[in-house]
Parts: structure tokens; sequence; C-alpha cells
């Protein structure tokens, strides 16, 4: 359902999958303000970077190769965020949760709004299953805290691969089209989105990436 929309719409990207959804808007033309927030800096005009470095802890004493984002590490919006927070627009905060940036500021970002007041939609994305299970951990956090808001739509992307029985390689990309669709129908933003392509399998490969795509794994490598 969509809604009209006075105010000028300001996208704020909360970690580094949500950036590349901002630039798929960004490429259809879509006259507003972006804000990315993450690890991944983004040199087009206009485009405000506010770079966080995610802290990690060793899965293994000792051991470098497997690194988890580190939770239990605090962060604060910074001033240079919550300065275009005040402002007078219409905030679309766009998260992929899971990850460290998208756990820790999401909400965040959402008390910081309805303190000051200000109109704003977040529409965010439970992750899929085999992203890991601290990854959909961290998501759960941030849902408790998004249930029973209007303002906040959120979906699950393994509910993606149960209606289109996506390849892994293929999954991201239908994430992204859902995400740009939900933008699109709120907004009346009448983009032109293209649903991926997705190729044909046979009935052996069928079932060997379903086991993939469903099988729950202990490590997250965000």
């Amino acid at each position: 359902m969509s809604f009209p929309v006075e105010k000028k719409l300001y996208f704020i990207a909360v970690g580094d999958a949500a950036a590349n959804i901002a630039k798929k808007l960004m490429k259809q033309g879509v006259e507003a303000g972006f804000m990315f927030i993450g690890s991944r800096m983004d040199a087009s005009a206009g485009v405000v970077n506010i770079k966080i470095d995610t802290p990690r802890m060793e899965v293994f004493p000792g051991s470098k190769k497997f690194m988890l984002a580190d939770l239990s590490v605090d962060a604060h919006l910074p001033l240079s965020v919550t300065d275009i927070l005040k402002e007078n627009n219409h905030f679309v905060v766009v998260s992929c949760l899971g990850g460290y940036v998208g756990t820790m500021f999401t909400a965040k970002i959402m008390r910081f709004l309805q303190k000051h007041g200000k109109d704003y939609s977040i529409i965010a994305s439970l992750p899929f299953r085999f992203e890991g299970r601290s990854r959909a951990y961290n998501a759960s956090v941030v849902v408790r805290q998004l249930t029973g808001n209007s303002n906040a739509t959120v979906f699950n992307l393994d509910d993606l691969n149960e209606e289109y029985d996506l390849y892994l390689r293929e999954a991201f990309d239908v994430a992204d089209w859902k995400f740009m669709k939900i933008i699109n129908d709120k907004f009346n933003l009448k983009m032109t989105i293209k649903f991926p392509a997705l190729k044909p399998i046979s009935p052996k490969v069928h079932i060997r990436r379903r086991k993939l795509l469903a099988l729950p794994q202990e490590l997250s490598y965000e």
C-alpha cells in the first residue's frame, strides 16, 4: 500500500548490503537524499558517508582465521548522523538485519527519529537461514524492538527462497529486488524494476541447492 509523502525522501542505508539497494535507487534516478552507514564508502555526488569499523572477536582463541562481529561493543550515533536526522525530511531507513551495523544502529535511529517527532519509515529484512545462526539471533534482537511499529516493514528473506527456490548465487539479487519493489510500491516512485533472471535447473541440482540453502550454519562471516 502506498501513501503520499509531502516531504523530501531521505534514504539511510544501514550496512553495506543496504547500501547496494540505495545505489540501485540512485541509478533509477530517484530524487532523494542518501546516507550510507557502513564500512564501504561511496564516491557518488551528494552521498553522506558514515564509516563504521566493525569490531571483531575470535571464534577460536588465538586464531585470526575465523572472526565474528563483536556485538558486545556498543556504538553511538555519530553527530554527523543526528544532525541530518534533525532535518525536515521523511527518512527511510533501509536495513538488512543481522550484521553489526544493522543490529547496532537500526533501532537507535528509529528511537532518535521518534524522540524528535520526525516522519520516517523502516524497511528491513531478516537474513537467509544459510547466513548463520548468529546473524539470525542478531536480527531477532532488533525485530523485537520494531514489533508493533506501524512505520516498520520487516520481511523474511527465507520466504523468498520458499517462493522462488533460489540458487545461492541468486539469493541476494532477489533480496535486492524485493527491497526495491517494497520501496517503489510504498512511495509510488514509478521505477522500472525487473525480477532477476533465474536459471532452470535439473532435479538433481535442485535437490542439492535446496539442501544448501536450508542448511543452518553456526558461523557468520560479515
